[in-house]
């Protein structure tokens, strides 16, 4: 199954939603070793909303 699969499956936001930019985001760079600030800045969220929002 890929990404795009799992996020048309389970991810039902809209394109501008924190969680669709933080996966957009992290597809977008697989190849990188990356940071929760780096997410949280490309989702326009708070490392602390980013965490909430991926442990639930």
């Amino acid at each position: 199954m890929t990404l795009q699969t799992v996020q048309q499956q389970h991810i039902h936001a809209t394109r501008d939603s924190a969680v669709a930019r933080a996966v957009a985001w992290l597809d977008q760079h697989l190849e990188q070793t990356y940071s929760l600030d780096a997410v949280a800045n490309a989702a326009a969220v708070s490392p602390r909303t980013v965490l909430g929002t991926f442990s639930r």
